[in-house]
């Protein structure tokens, strides 16, 4: 909100009808023009000189220093520690076996499946 390249925070409020902005002064501040490789977000990795986003073919896994981009998968329908596929992701995975996939992701009468499987 601020431009000064870390994340701020907005809250509002219905019953009142108010929108409240809240500055975030971190070590992130002016990362826009003095970035910083522990500032880089998921979805971004360093390139050398800052923090840039993940192309398509490529999802962001990490924070700061541990920021990084990994190519999706092509064989496999899930990508790991994501409950939804990553956007950059989409239309690239692939399942290798429609039917086993299938199966994978539906469960017996009166069970649940749950996000860590």
């Amino acid at each position: 909100v601020d431009g000064d390249g870390d994340i701020d925070l907005l809250a509002v409020t219905m019953a009142e009808n108010t929108i409240s902005v809240f500055y975030a002064f971190t070590s992130c501040d002016n990362t826009t023009t003095k970035p910083l490789r522990s500032c880089c977000l998921r979805g971004e990795r360093w390139n050398g000189s800052h923090c840039v986003t993940c192309t398509r073919g490529f999802y962001g896994t990490g924070v700061g220093k541990s920021a990084e981009c990994l190519a999706c998968p092509t064989s496999a329908c899930k990508v790991p520690g994501f409950n939804t596929m990553p956007l950059q992701c989409a239309g690239i995975t692939g399942c290798a076996d429609l039917e086993a996939s299938v199966k994978s992701c539906d469960c017996e009468a009166n069970f649940v499946k749950d996000a860590t499987t």
